[in-house]
């Protein structure tokens, strides 16, 4: 019994060191960008040894890909749409752009996407790697978009285009403006705005009965 209260202490307190390895290389990341950082300021940060991180993490590049696997992974939980026939179009296309600005909304979201970008502009593997990512991200508005076309309500269209055409429509305004040019947040009406005018433009296209 001891023993098992022992081990159980002993996982819980390296499942808190993992953690706290991964926070501080996010911070660090953030602040000196992935080719600066080293496993000495990724330990100094987290407050363990060097051979401390190493036994969670046998590189960099494994910190960071357990970094940007939980990002995207925050992403695909938390846009997976589902299509209701007996909605209307335009209210459930208001909640999913809704779902996608709250999203851009976090300051860890956005943080963590900056320091992404731009390892992968240094990083043709990653980058490739990284657009695999994105697009299974998106999977769940294609789902959705299919699940439209398939109920006769939008018309026959590539729903991998007509996602990105969709995502992009609000990303010009509430994603990239702060990932690139540090820009504050939308506030609450420009963002009603972009989320009507997006909506408002797919449908005038794609709905079947325009």
């Amino acid at each position: 019994m001891t023993s098992k209260c022992g081990m159980t202490i002993k996982r819980t307190l390296s499942a808190q060191k993992r953690l706290d390895i991964l926070s501080a290389a996010i911070k660090a990341f953030q602040e000196n960008g992935f080719q600066a950082t080293s496993m000495d300021q990724i330990a100094l940060k987290a407050g363990v040894s060097k051979r401390t991180v190493y036994n969670h993490f046998n590189s960099k590049e494994a910190l960071f890909t357990e970094i940007t696997d939980k990002h995207w992974q925050q992403t695909l939980s938390a846009t997976a749409y589902h299509y209701q026939s007996d909605r209307p179009l335009r209210e459930q296309l208001v909640e999913i752009a809704k779902q996608e600005l709250s999203l851009f909304e976090s300051e860890n979201y956005i943080g963590l996407a900056r320091m992404i970008i731009s390892e992968y502009i240094h990083s043709p593997e990653l980058a490739k790697e990284a657009m695999l990512k994105i697009s299974s991200t998106e999977g769940g508005l294609r789902c959705w978009l299919q699940a439209a076309i398939d109920d006769q309500r939008l018309k026959e269209v590539d729903t991998t285009f007509a996602t990105h055409q969709f995502l992009n429509l609000l990303k010009a305004f509430a994603f990239w403006p702060q990932v690139i040019g540090h820009s504050p947040k939308p506030g609450r009406q420009e963002a009603e705005e972009v989320i009507t005018s997006a909506v408002d433009m797919f449908l005038g296209y794609y709905d079947a009965r325009a």
